[in-house]
């Protein structure tokens, strides 16, 4: 024998009708919904205890961060590393378009490094 689980008990009849009319209506359930809600945000609030904001320039898993605010570059570059020239790179295979958006065909290999930040 299955038993039906009922959140108002059958004594009172009347209010339980009343309680599911009332879920049925959109704007009393958006009503109980947002009153709920708020008033959890407010409880909630009340729990969380004010910390200092700490502001860096940087974060590290453990310890200091290695590197200053002010540094002009990695360890592992040369500052003195010749800048600019060309990059070629061989691809195999054909292409349709230059479009790497494409639907239908194929695109260049790579070209989406067209769109790609180096910064």
């Amino acid at each position: 024998m299955r038993h039906k689980l009922n959140i108002i008990p059958n004594k009172q009849p009347a209010i339980r009708e009343m309680t599911k009319a009332m879920l049925k209506s959109p704007i009393i359930s958006t009503v109980l919904l947002t009153t709920s809600l708020f008033i959890g945000l407010i409880t909630q609030s009340l729990y969380i205890t004010a910390e200092p904001i700490i502001r860096s320039h940087a974060i590290a898993m453990h310890g200091d961060a290695k590197y200053p605010a002010d540094f002009t570059h990695y360890d592992y570059a040369s500052n003195e590393a010749v800048k600019g020239g060309k990059l070629r790179l061989g691809a195999q295979g054909n292409f349709d378009s230059l479009n790497p958006f494409i639907a239908k065909g194929n695109s260049a290999d790579r070209v989406s490094l067209l769109y790609d930040s180096l910064t």
